[in-house]
């Protein structure tokens, strides 16, 4: 992410569900939850003209990570996909309605935070580039 206005921005954390995967038959694929806990570090405030790199690693639901150290996130979230092609995106819009079920937080809570950081909350969508991705058989 890149914030390429003269104020700082408040942004809500990326997170790994919004990565949109769909199958052959154009059926969007679903995330599942290894452990239900609450994050707490929700947003960011990204500087005028600053820029935040952010690397989301997706597992498939039939893989278990054995590696003891690896990101909670990785561990915690999976996507059922079948063998074979299917397209991915990333999907991220902070709005009205905008909800994040894993730490809680609402627009008014980056409203807030902006608030108290003298920068702007920001708000839209911005939807990547669609990859197409294949999963080999088992």
């Amino acid at each position: 992410m890149t914030n390429t206005w003269q104020q700082p921005l408040v942004l809500a954390d990326p997170k790994l569900a919004s990565l949109r995967f769909t199958d052959r038959r154009n059926k969007t694929r679903r995330w599942f939850n290894n452990a239900f806990v609450s994050a707490s570090h929700f947003a960011f405030v990204l500087e005028p003209f600053g820029s935040q790199d952010f690397q989301l690693e997706a597992r498939y639901a039939d893989i278990i990570p054995e590696i003891p150290n690896v990101d909670f996130d990785f561990q915690r979230f999976s996507v059922d996909l079948p063998a074979g092609a299917c397209t991915v995106r990333y999907e991220y819009r902070i709005d009205d309605n905008f909800y994040d079920g894993d730490t809680h937080t609402r627009l008014s809570d980056l409203m807030e935070m902006a608030d108290e950081s003298n920068a702007t909350a920001w708000t839209g969508e911005v939807v990547s580039n669609t990859l197409s991705v294949t999963k080999p058989s088992s």
